[in-house]
């Protein structure tokens, strides 16, 4: 029996719940019929217009992306606007559009609980931070390294991990860390729900310059891996769980998206 849209998203739904999503979030299917069959899914972070051209290229039935197309409402879809264009574009491709944000990030597969591992944290736990359904770790995870390291020896970690060229990082570099609270994405919001798992250094993305110098006054470390560093792996885990879950549909991840935040 072909597998449809919908199927695809009950199974993803039963690893990260769209219930979990948080209140402002766009998740789950945003442009599309749920009774369209699927055999060519093509993952990204991001639906740029580029990563749609990509996916049409490739001969995509179904594009998932962490990120979500538009948050707020499309006032009109029209080639006046980046949204509308997009979405005239996957309609050309007769391309459906699925999104798995929050719901993910909050789910066993997201992205928190895979750097923890990648950096071989023990007693991982999630620390909540959702307005919504919690989900099984909240927006932060939190897990502990078997021998204590450097701040920077953990930065050097963190950029080794996730492939990165460079990573920034705020606080003494010689502090010894052990508990380390992650929030991949943009988590600078999250930084009192970490503080009071008494973490030793947050690694997250998107860190600006005034939480820098509290963090440096305040004794905390704080490793900015980026937004795209510390998200990139979306492709990757949703590609590897749908050729386990779904092993008759063909996957394949964006080549061509990367940082569109540059540095010289």
């Amino acid at each position: 029996m072909a597998t449809t849209v919908m199927d695809f998203m009950e199974a993803l739904g039963k690893e990260a719940d769209e219930s979990w999503a948080m209140e402002w979030d766009n998740v789950g299917l945003f442009l599309g019929d749920p009774r369209k069959t699927v055999e060519q899914v093509f993952f990204a972070l991001d639906p740029t217009l580029d990563v749609i051209r990509e996916a049409g290229a490739w001969g995509a039935d179904l594009l998932v992306t962490h990120h979500p197309l538009a948050i707020r409402g499309v006032k009109d879809i029209t080639t006046r606007t980046p949204a509308g264009r997009k979405i005239l574009a996957m309609m050309e491709a007769s391309m459906a559009h699925l999104v798995a944000h929050t719901n993910f990030d909050v789910s066993g597969m997201g992205m928190n609980v895979h750097l923890a591992q990648l950096l071989g944290l023990d007693k991982i736990q999630g620390l909540g931070g959702m307005q919504e359904g919690e989900g099984p770790f909240g927006l932060a995870v939190a897990g502990e390294l078997k021998d204590p390291l450097p701040l920077s020896d953990l930065v050097r970690r963190v950029k080794s991990v996730l492939g990165l060229p460079h990573v920034r990082y705020a606080g003494d570099g010689e502090k010894a860390v052990r508990r380390v609270g992650i929030c991949t994405g943009s988590g600078m919001g999250l930084l009192p729900l970490v503080e009071k798992a008494q973490v030793d250094a947050f690694i997250t993305g998107d860190l600006k310059y005034h939480d820098a110098l509290d963090a440096v006054e305040e004794g905390r470390g704080i490793i900015d891996a980026t937004h795209f560093g510390t998200e990139h792996a979306f492709r990757e885990l949703m590609a590897g769980w749908c050729g386990k879950r779904f092993p008759e549909i063909r996957c394949a991840v964006s080549r061509s998206e990367m940082n569109p935040i540059q540095t010289i």
